[in-house]
């Protein structure tokens, strides 16, 4: 094997470990937000005041972090699988907190 195959084979595996972190991460974050949900109406109206602009630009980071480790990727079925499950990761947890600032529009109405 070749020193130029090495290392795509070293990049593609490192590329896949990056996807499923940052699955674990946004599933680990989307736990934390369903807590939130759970807190009563002036705790989660309090968080919310509190770090729901944190919350976008972290998501924001996130979201382009991710989008950075697609780019190069090798299409096999792993990958694939890694890559679905993050999107589908990310998916829950933006609804999450859509469904948390719904609230929020709803109870200040």
């Amino acid at each position: 094997m070749s020193l130029k195959q090495k290392n795509s084979l070293f990049i593609d595996d490192t590329s896949k470990f990056e996807l499923f972190l940052k699955t674990r991460e946004i599933q680990q974050v989307s736990l934390a937000l369903q807590n939130v949900t759970r807190l009563p109406k002036r705790q989660r109206e309090l968080w919310l005041k509190e770090n729901g602009a944190f919350l976008a630009e972290e998501f924001d980071i996130f979201i382009n972090n991710s989008n950075m480790t697609f780019e190069g990727l090798s299409m096999d079925e792993e990958t694939l699988n890694l890559s679905r499950d993050l999107v589908l990761s990310l998916k829950e947890a933006l609804s999450t907190v859509q469904g948390m600032l719904h609230k929020q529009v709803e109870l200040d109405s």
